[in-house]
């Protein structure tokens, strides 16, 4: 055995153990509905924390409580460690919750439409937009309302079908 061929000096180490993350047992829930249809009114989401232990953590501030437009929204919830055990690090983790407001739906009625014989047809005015909410009008639409009908210009007397599309 050659072990007895050598001489090892004594050395000291230093461990350090850093503070952990709490982890938080519990949760945070909406209250009342997650997903909403737009109404042109700010909508603001109540939260309920019930079901946290209040002993050992506090919930900072929440923000993407309040939206308007439709949209995906988050709601961010930090929370700190409060417990009495100092191996622990003040932060305590984050609470991400997701909601949500639909569009509103809305309903384009074409009105009917007469001409005569040999006219061209024209679009302007025979459609009604109708659904929108709160001060919003037609003129918050992008785009153009695209028209399409078989008839052509000298085509025969009769009822045409006029196709919307967005």
């Amino acid at each position: 055995d050659n072990a007895a061929n050598y001489s090892v000096d004594p050395i000291t180490t230093t461990w350090k153990i850093n503070k952990g993350t709490y982890i938080v047992d519990g949760t945070v829930t909406i209250e009342g509905q997650s997903r909403y249809t737009y109404s042109g009114q700010p909508i603001t989401i109540s939260l309920d924390y019930s079901g946290l232990d209040s002993n050992v953590a506090v919930v900072g501030e929440p923000t993407g409580l309040t939206a308007t437009n439709a949209g995906e929204y988050e709601i961010v919830i930090n929370l700190e460690y409060i417990g009495g055990d100092t191996n622990y690090n003040s932060t305590a983790g984050t609470i991400i919750i997701d909601w949500a407001i639909e569009k509103a739906p809305l309903i384009i009625t074409a009105k009917d439409n007469t001409i005569i014989y040999g006219d061209p047809l024209e679009y302007n005015g025979i459609f009604d937009p109708v659904g929108f909410v709160g001060s919003d009008t037609s003129t918050v639409l992008n785009g153009e309302i695209q028209f399409s009908c078989e008839y052509s210009q000298y085509d025969p007397v009769g009822s045409y079908d006029i196709d919307f599309n967005k």
